[in-house]
């Protein structure tokens, strides 16, 4: 199967370390003017949660709740 760049509707990962949860989701944090910190899914960067329950804690202008994940 390919998936085109459009089609993808979530980019994350679960991995463990000596069984330590890790979660990279594909992301970014950005500043805005007035120092508020915006959360945006689906970028070119990585965020790591070593909580992954904290990944959907975290607003963002994309939310996980509303992402359809892709089975291969």
């Amino acid at each position: 199967m390919t998936l085109r760049a459009w089609e993808i509707e979530r980019a994350e990962v679960h991995l463990a370390i000596d069984s330590t949860p890790l979660l990279l989701v594909s992301g970014e944090v950005n500043e805005t003017v007035d120092g508020s910190l915006t959360v945006s899914r689906l970028d070119e960067s990585v965020l790591v949660f070593t909580d992954p329950t904290a990944a959907d804690r975290v607003p963002c202008a994309s939310p996980r709740s509303a992402l359809i994940p892709v089975r291969r």
